[in-house]
């Protein structure tokens, strides 16, 4: 079984019901679980009161990750995700989130936003399947940072994620020049259960247990940056530039075009794809790559393209 897991909290309502309104819209039968992992139990309350004219008949299940933050650290350390606070509380939700899913041996766990909308070619087990499919080939693309870049968040993200690691794996690293690449959601984040229990073990060992992991995330750690350092240091993943296709766009930002050539040149086939790459180029995303089924970023309208009468 496999799981769609997305974190939550009250503010968040209006989109994560514009997503499941969407997902019902275009659900069939299916085996993967849709998840929301809610902070404590009264926002598990609040959701499950708000969702329930939505008549999702099972559709949708609901997580207290409080109780997950006890099993990992100790209740000392629970009121920061009980209070929905701290530098990095949405990082810290999904990896408590990863860690429940790991606990309940869903063999593939995709994370994302509720900021998403599915496209009516959408299928919960044909989208996992294309995402694992996508994992299983052990190369993530990315773009190259730039010295442009420096004074705004990216390198900022790279390089909180890979303080994480052990001294001799961030030169490990550096040596390989991985901390260049920004692969973040170019692909929908995923975490294949085999990895995803070897990396919460690498990681307790690295930071004395789980609580010493958690204590150390900052607001930059992404989740699928430090796990794609993992998989390229303990799983044989590829970390490779696209820089080379003549892309030099993060991959948050890349247009239908963009992605076309990307695609021609190294095979690569988006399963999802920017609400402003869809709506500058609807009939291309189509035609293109008709697997993608997601849209994502739905709450950022920057880089519209707008023409005059």
């Amino acid at each position: 079984m496999n799981a769609i897991i997305i974190p939550v909290h009250p503010p968040k309502i209006f989109w994560a019901i514009s997503f499941l309104n969407s997902l019902r819209l275009f659900h069939h039968k299916s085996e993967t679980r849709v998840v929301l992992a809610c902070s404590n139990h009264l926002d598990v309350g609040f959701f499950a009161r708000t969702l329930e004219s939505l008549k999702l008949g099972g559709l949708v299940e609901l997580i207290n990750v409080e109780h997950q933050a006890r099993f990992c650290f100790g209740q000392e350390e629970v009121h920061k995700t009980l209070e929905n606070a701290g530098p990095a509380i949405i990082n810290r939700k999904k990896f408590l989130a990863l860690h429940w899913a790991s606990i309940q041996r869903f063999e593939y766990s995709i994370v994302m936003d509720c900021d998403i909308l599915c496209l009516p070619t959408f299928d919960l087990d044909s989208f996992v399947g294309k995402v694992a499919a996508a994992y299983d080939l052990n190369v993530q693309w990315g773009a190259t940072l730039v010295a442009e870049l420096d004074a705004l968040a990216y390198p900022k993200i790279n390089e909180q994620s890979l303080q994480l690691f052990s001294d001799h794996d961030q030169a490990r690293v550096r040596a390989s020049g991985w901390e260049k690449i920004y692969t973040w959601f170019l692909d929908p984040p995923c975490y294949r259960l085999d990895d995803l229990q070897r990396f919460f073990s690498y990681m307790g060992e690295v930071h004395s247990g789980q609580k010493g992991f958690y204590e150390a995330l900052g607001w930059h750690a992404f989740d699928n940056v430090v796990f794609t350092y993992f998989r390229a240091l303990y799983c044989d993943t590829q970390i490779l530039s696209y820089g080379t296709s003549g892309i030099a766009h993060l991959p948050e930002w890349l247009s239908v075009e963009q992605l076309s050539i990307l695609s021609h040149s190294t095979g690569f086939s988006p399963a999802w794809a920017t609400l402003v790459s869809s709506l500058n180029s609807p009939a291309a995303l189509q035609a293109c790559f008709p697997e993608c089924s997601i849209l994502y970023h739905c709450d950022r309208m920057n880089g519209l393209e707008t023409g005059g009468v």
